[in-house]
């Protein structure tokens, strides 16, 4: 019944559409190197870099991560 009336009011020219906020499900951060990375601290560095990105993104858009993956 309620999709029918929905359907009537749009065919008199009334917008029935409801807009849903979608939030992502993931997010991703990923580079690749141009050479091997030998040292620790390097790898350390990107690392933090990324995960500083990440978090970012997450409180700039309140939310939360349940599980981070590297």
């Amino acid at each position: 019944m309620v999709v029918g009336v929905r359907i009537w009011y749009e065919l008199q020219g009334y917008c029935c559409a409801q807009e849903v906020e979608r939030t992502r499900k993931s997010i991703i951060s990923s580079r690749s190197f141009g050479t091997g990375i030998a040292d620790h601290a390097q790898l350390l560095d990107a690392l933090y870099h990324h995960v500083r990105n990440v978090a970012r993104q997450l409180r700039d858009e309140g939310q939360a991560a349940r599980y981070m993956s590297v």
